[in-house]
């Protein structure tokens, strides 16, 4: 049976994912505005998007039904990348406003708490294959 933080990990990280998607959708026409992105096509935007999507699911799959402890470290460089890239953008003024940012902003704490998840007790004791309760298999 997995820990709860491991299902509140799912449930958060799930939930980022499914906000970033409803992001995309609703920047998609300005997204496809950017100077850089017009030769690529909205063809090359939307497999941009499928890509992160998957990489995402495959990260989701592999810390919370495997217990891959690798996954979960790979999870967190990408989040830390995230965050200084966060920084980053707000520090220079190109952070979105309105809905947009107000989107992100609120899938990135989700995911940040979804990263503090995979660092707590029960979640560490999961991820190294051992337990800290006496329970055994008992309720599994």
């Amino acid at each position: 049976m997995r820990p709860p933080s491991i299902i509140w990990f799912e449930r958060l990280f799930l939930g980022a994912v499914a906000v970033g998607l409803v992001n995309s959708a609703m920047v998609f026409d300005q997204l496809r505005e950017i100077p850089g992105a017009q030769p690529l096509g909205p063809g090359f935007l939307i497999g941009s998007i499928a890509i992160g999507v998957v990489i995402n699911l495959a990260l989701w799959f592999f810390i919370a039904r495997r217990a891959s402890n690798g996954a979960r470290w790979v999870l967190v460089v990408l989040f830390l990348f995230g965050a200084v890239s966060l920084i980053f953008s707000v520090s220079m003024g190109s952070y979105p406003s309105g809905t947009a940012g107000l989107l992100g902003a609120f899938g990135w704490l989700l995911q940040a708490a979804a990263v503090t998840m995979l660092f707590r007790r029960d979640a560490a004791a999961w991820f190294r294959g051992t337990r800290d309760d006496d329970l055994g298999e008992t309720f599994e």
